[in-house]
């Protein structure tokens, strides 16, 4: 049987054409770089970069799109820093807050630091557990304004009195800004102009406007140091205008700069207590009113301050 297997090996080897060597195969191979000949003798131009062999423009590669199930997943994270996917229809923007969310559950805050497409660099604020890759993030709101609502003491002078309580609110723009972020304040003293007269008969009222020209996270705590200008007004009535023999009315009466330091603590996500520390310069706008009597708060006044407040988000 095995001798019948052989003899019809033998004759098909005999009847089948011979096949070229390998190496014969390999120096029949034109070169890489020869070009095929074009008709007429002339070479065919070399396809260029970006294009095919018929000289069309070769389509741009197009960019692998993001896995939608990444959506508002942490992929990186960091030491105080996080990156994670988000949805570019959602429109995140620095300075939004998100929470850090695992098996359901809440374990941190994170704000938004940078964004680029559908890529988010957020600041860990606090977070009860270490944030990995694979967490799910969800969106705190989205409120751009933070209001401090504040009253303390501006450290002068005030008849009998060594101090004049101030208060007012504060209002920053948080959405679109991290480390600078521009400030409105509207505030009061709840000091006297004259001996004579009380506190609602010349009611005094300032606007300032600036930023915090420095925002840092620090865990749970928030530093800024805060920088505004602006002017002074009192509202005179009958009473008054008759003490200091002017007309009755609004009237402009400093031009105020305040400076101070602002530190917060978080106590949940949209609430934090907030305590500032600065100085308050009222340049006096009536001349003829720090004659009358400089313990008022009419004169030029320079003196350090200190507020306690609430932040709402």
């Amino acid at each position: 049987m095995a001798k019948r297997i052989f003899g019809l090996v033998g004759l098909l080897f005999l009847f089948l054409p011979a096949a070229p060597a390998p190496w014969a195969q390999e120096d029949a191979r034109p070169p890489a770089d020869a070009a095929d000949p074009a008709p007429g003798g002339e070479e065919a131009p070399a396809a260029g970069d970006g294009e095919d062999a018929s000289g069309a423009e070769a389509p741009p590669e197009a960019e692998a799109p993001v896995d939608p199930l990444l959506y508002n997943t942490i992929v990186h994270a960091m030491s105080g820093d996080v990156i994670f996917m988000v949805d570019p229809q959602a429109r995140a923007a620095v300075g939004d807050m998100y929470e850090i969310i695992r098996d359901g559950r809440d374990i941190g805050l994170l704000v938004v630091s940078d964004t680029q497409e559908s890529i988010a660099v957020a600041r860990i604020v606090f977070s009860d557990e270490v944030p990995q890759p694979g967490d799910g993030v969800r969106e705190a709101g989205r409120a751009g304004i933070e209001a401090t609502f504040y009253g303390g003491s501006f450290l002068k002078d005030n008849f009998s009195k060594t101090y004049m309580p101030l208060g007012g609110i504060r209002l920053v723009l948080a959405r679109w800004f991290y480390y600078t972020r521009p400030a409105l304040e509207i505030g009061t003293l709840l000091a006297r102009a004259h001996p004579d007269l009380g506190v609602a008969d010349t009611f005094p009222f300032n606007a300032l406007a600036g930023a915090e020209i420095t925002n840092l996270y620090m865990g749970r705590f928030q530093l800024g140091f805060v920088a505004l200008a602006g002017l002074g007004w009192s509202y005179l009535n009958e009473e008054a205008a008759g003490v200091f023999d002017v007309g009755s009315g609004t009237r402009l009466r400093h031009v105020n700069g305040k400076m101070f330091v602002s530190l917060s603590c978080l106590l949940a996500s949209h609430v934090r207590i907030t305590a500032d520390a600065g100085i308050l310069a009222m340049i006096d706008r009536w001349q003829t009113f720090s004659e009358i009597n400089d313990a008022g708060y009419f004169g030029r006044k320079v003196a350090p301050f200190l507020t306690f407040g609430l932040t709402l988000r």
